[in-house]
């Protein structure tokens, strides 16, 4: 009954960001990710170091634009 004291987001399992003030949050600009499927997950800890997760599943699209090329009219 201590309360959040702060909260490390990762992705894919490495950590991104800890952030130690209410509203815990973090923004990921998903213009730099690979495409594909990545695991968000959020870890909350209290004083004593107790800890909860919760993760969810993205899929980041890929949003290049084709090049084309014309070698003859």
């Amino acid at each position: 009954n201590i309360g959040v004291t702060k909260v490390l987001f990762s992705i894919d399992s490495v950590v991104i960001s800890t952030d130690v003030s209410v509203p815990y949050s973090y923004e990921w600009d998903t213009l730099s990710a690979a495409p594909g499927t990545h695991t968000v997950t959020a870890a909350a800890f209290d004083a004593r170091n107790n800890f909860s997760t919760a993760a969810l599943t993205v899929t980041v699209l890929d949003i290049t634009p084709p090049l084309i090329a014309l070698s003859t009219p």
